[in-house]
Formats: C-alpha cells, sequence, structure tokens
C-alpha cells in the first residue's frame, strides 16, 4: 500500500514503481508487477545510475526474459558498486534461473563478505 501510494503522490518515483514491481510479484500479481515495471523501466532516466542499473536488470530479467542480459547488468552494478547488496541476491537469482547453481552460491557468498548479517544471504546459503 505504501508504494502504490507513494506513486499516487509522486507520478515520478522510478523506484517506487520498482519496489511496487517486486511487491506485486510477491504477492502473485504478475499483471500489476509487470505494469509497475514498465512504469520504472519508463522513468529510469530520473534515477541514480545503480537504481537505473537495477531497473534495467530486472526489466531485461522479467519483462524480456533475457536472463543473461540481466546478468551481464547486475555484474556491472557489483563492479561499480560493490556494496549495493540488493544486486548480489538479484544476480544471484538469475544465476539460478540459468541453473548456474555455482555461480549462484558464489555471488552469495561475495556479498556476504560486504555484509555478514545479511539475513536473506544466509537464508539462501541455508537453503
Amino acid at each position: 500500500a505504501a508504494f502504490t501510494r507513494a506513486t499516487e503522490i509522486d507520478k515520478n518515483f522510478a523506484m517506487a514503481y520498482y519496489t511496487l514491481s517486486g511487491t506485486n510479484a510477491n504477492l502473485g500479481d504478475v499483471t500489476g508487477a509487470l505494469e509497475a515495471l514498465g512504469k520504472a523501466w519508463q522513468l529510469r532516466s530520473k534515477t541514480a545510475e545503480p537504481d537505473r542499473l537495477m531497473i534495467e536488470a530486472r526489466y531485461y530479467f522479467w519483462n524480456q526474459g533475457d536472463l543473461a542480459k540481466a546478468s551481464e547488468v547486475y555484474e556491472t552494478i557489483l563492479l561499480k558498486y560493490p556494496h549495493y547488496q540488493r544486486a548480489y541476491i538479484a544476480l544471484a537469482l538469475a544465476y539460478y534461473h540459468l541453473l548456474e547453481f555455482d555461480k549462484a552460491n558464489t555471488t552469495v557468498l561475495r556479498g556476504l563478505k560486504n555484509d555478514s548479517l545479511n539475513k536473506l544471504m544466509w537464508n539462501w546459503v541455508a537453503y
């Protein structure tokens, strides 16, 4: 509800649409997720570079189904911004869907070197 409200207040808030896309996907609303991500894609030029790259990578992953391109963009984020933790999980997920399980696990371990308290990454390692 908060991200929907944020987009109502500011129709140009790209990262609210980006986050709303993830929330919608987690709730099983695929149509809503793709619509929100499409809007984030349209507004991506108004964001900081790491956020723009995250939008682009998710768009390649979800809307285009191009996991290899998404992985390239996530790797670019991590080369430029090695402490951008969200990119590690996103990249690991892309590798997982590409059936590159060793790369997925290595990516999560790289992320844990930056933030050893990241519960989402520890959850990944555990399962």
